[in-house]
């Protein structure tokens, strides 16, 4: 008789533990934010948990675009925000991460912001590049 409950309960057992995984997961997709600092703090108990040397910058390499107006000698710059800058930020990561590049895009592509572009760089500690790793094309991602 337990034998034939074991085998009845198998299953259930199974979906059961498949459903707390699950839900532990979501639950911690949610606690998960666009917020710079959450961000960050993610990427590194991701990829980086013992030396945590993510860092998510602001990207300020961006000159204003100047317009002029019918006199011209009043010029006028269009705001930051209208700018033609490639990217709204630069995800800095340490050079042993680049073997997870594709789970660090998928990751940055599923909680960042919703218009927001970046550069995902490799820099060692001293802030030199990275050499790249000839396995990886980073063009294409």
């Amino acid at each position: 008789m337990y034998a034939w409950l074991h085998a009845v309960m198998s299953p259930v057992k199974y979906l059961h533990s498949m459903f707390l995984v699950f839900k532990n997961t979501e639950e911690t997709n949610l606690r998960i934010t666009p917020q710079v600092c959450i961000l960050r703090h993610w990427l590194n108990e991701l990829f980086d948990y013992d030396d945590r040397r993510f860092e998510i910058l602001d990207y300020e390499n961006v000159e204003p675009i100047l317009i002029w107006g019918e006199s011209y000698n009043n010029p006028v710059y269009l705001p930051v925000f209208m700018s033609s800058s490639d990217y709204d930020f630069i995800v800095i990561a340490p050079c042993e991460a680049q073997m997870y590049v594709v789970q660090i895009r998928a990751f940055l592509d599923r909680f960042k912001l919703a218009g927001k572009r970046y550069k995902l760089s490799f820099q060692d500690g001293d802030g030199h590049s990275c050499p790249v790793l000839p396995d990886i094309d980073y063009e294409d991602m």
